[in-house]
């Protein structure tokens, strides 16, 4: 969503996101008046006499908007990290995916990390509960050693509550043994 206010108007432009999909947003006035907004570049302008709506085009929009959306930070960004059984070693794939991580991280102004260690279901429930906390602590550790200060890390463990897929009883899953990680 894009929201832009002038003197006396303001104008709501819905974005899509990334993926070309976008929500819905309601644009309502204290003195009356509603526009839902549920389509791309969909837009309302909100003035002294009402909300009137308009659908706009997305070259309207980028022409018009192109140096708000320019500055307009990245999304989220989503990683994995697996590990070898029992360990707090990555998987050759994962160790190329932390490199991504790291440039994700430098390539955005105040950026920060937020990693959640899991486990899958072999272990006992204490002993994963510690893992997947030394996993995460492993990862956070490999961040700070790149140059990421401590600050910008926020660190959580989850053992084997939240597995993906679900597993039944002590299952030995790669996919589970991870740490989740969002750069923001």
């Amino acid at each position: 969503m894009l929201a832009l206010a002038g003197c006396a108007s303001e104008q709501i432009v819905l974005l899509p996101d990334a993926d070309g999909k976008v929500g819905a947003l309601v644009v309502t006035r204290d003195k009356g008046g509603e526009v839902r907004l549920d389509q791309s570049y969909a837009t309302a302008r909100v003035e002294a006499g009402g909300i009137q709506f308009r659908q706009s085009t997305a070259a309207e929009v980028n022409e018009r908007y192109r140096t708000t959306i320019a500055a307009t930070p990245a999304g989220a960004r989503s990683y994995m990290l697996y590990f070898v059984i029992d360990k707090v070693t990555l998987l050759p794939d994962s160790q190329a995916s932390f490199n991504a991580i790291l440039g994700d991280f430098q390539a955005r102004p105040s950026a920060e990390i937020i990693l959640i260690g899991h486990t899958d279901k072999s272990g006992n429930a204490k002993y994963n509960e510690e893992l997947s906390q030394r996993r995460a602590n492993a990862v956070r550790s490999q961040l700070i050693a790149g140059g990421v200060a401590p600050a910008k890390i926020e660190t959580a463990w989850r053992g084997d509550r939240e597995p993906l897929p679900e597993t039944a009883g002590k299952t030995y899953d790669q996919r589970n043994r991870r740490v989740e990680v969002k750069v923001r």
